[in-house]
């Protein structure tokens, strides 16, 4: 029931904080990527926690979307670690939403973005990366591998200079 109340929460926050940016000035938004870069940095950052879930009639599964997720880190040299993502300060959170769709591939939504459960609610610290679109359980599998990529991509940005 917690993990429900806080999925529900972060999702609201989610939305006030994308209506944010869009409606903020370019110059506004880069000080927010600066914020938030800064906001993921971590003492440990060769170890990462993450949560993922997917949500409606996907025919991707959580498993399949963990292993994504674990290869992504690997390749990175990151090592990953589902289980402490309640506590740690930083966690990559991977939302996968589908739904069928007559006759034609499922419609999705991905979002991945950099959270931390402070308190009892989560906390946001970037703007996610993800898409939507429709198509195959392969292309929705690329689409998640692309944002997972370029989060981590941020995140080692954040985190080593490079």
């Amino acid at each position: 029931m917690r993990r429900l109340a806080i999925v529900l929460a972060a999702r609201r926050l989610f939305v006030l904080m994308a209506a944010a940016l869009v409606l903020a000035s370019p110059s506004a938004a880069e000080e927010f990527h600066d914020f938030f870069a800064d906001a993921f940095k971590k003492r440990n950052p060769n170890q990462l926690a993450y949560f993922v879930e997917a949500a409606g009639d996907c025919s991707i599964t959580e498993g399949k979307i963990v292993s994504i997720v674990e290869g992504v880190f690997v390749r990175s040299r990151i090592k990953p670690d589902p289980e402490s993502w309640l506590k740690d300060s930083v966690y990559l959170h991977v939302y996968v939403a589908c739904m069928k769709t007559e006759g034609s591939d499922p419609v999705y939504k991905i979002d991945v973005f950099f959270a931390s459960v402070a308190g009892k609610s989560p906390v946001f610290y970037s703007w996610p990366f993800g898409t939507f679109g429709s198509g195959s359980v392969d292309r929705i599998q690329a689409a998640v591998k692309n944002a997972v990529e370029e989060a981590v991509t941020a995140y080692l940005r954040a985190n080593f200079d490079l």
